[in-house]
């Protein structure tokens, strides 16, 4: 979900976009095969590569938050009352 608002008056523009939760990275790093036990084991990812992975797309989407609201210009978005 996002909102966006222009007010004329100040020349501000309100944004508003709900930001996906630090689960959208995996936990797993991969999966490794052990052929002596038949079996696959999860091989994890460290938390510090998870924080960097989840901070990489927090910046991704505010680029392309940005990237939106210039591309379409205040004819599209809504006015806000000041």
């Amino acid at each position: 979900m996002h909102r966006i608002a222009f007010r004329p008056a100040t020349g501000d523009v309100l944004v508003e976009i709900q930001l996906p939760s630090e689960t959208i990275v995996p936990a797993a790093r991969g999966y490794r095969y052990v052929k002596s036990r038949d079996e696959t084991t999860v091989v994890p990812r460290p938390e510090k590569e998870r924080k960097e992975i989840y901070s990489s797309v927090l910046a991704q989407v505010a680029l392309r938050t940005v990237h939106e609201i210039l591309a379409g210009g205040p004819d599209e978005w809504s006015t806000a009352s000041p």
